[in-house]
């Protein structure tokens, strides 16, 4: 990673900080947000580095996810899909 990419990625994880060092929930008041977005500042460096690096589809991230979890679940192999929808499709096909 150069300089340039590394400085991003600290002014992106900065953002995040101050973003969220003042975010308390307060119970009774505050909405739990049961579906949308909530990102914290690790996926945004990840998706970010990976952007980064060009890949936009199934990159060394998700090579390695997949060897990862195949051997956490005792499976051979596995493909990482966009969704559960998507895996479900190759399930039936």
């Amino acid at each position: 990673m150069n300089e340039k990419e590394e400085k991003l990625l600290k002014a992106l994880e900065d953002y995040y900080d101050d973003k969220d060092k003042n975010r308390i929930h307060v119970p009774g008041k505050d909405i739990i947000q049961h579906a949308g977005p909530y990102l914290r500042k690790e996926e945004f460096v990840a998706a970010i580095t990976t952007l980064l690096k060009e890949w936009m589809v199934q990159g060394e991230n998700a090579q390695k996810f997949e060897k990862e979890f195949c051997q956490l679940m005792g499976q051979p192999y596995g493909v990482v899909t966009n969704s559960g929808s998507s895996a479900n499709l190759l399930m039936l096909a």
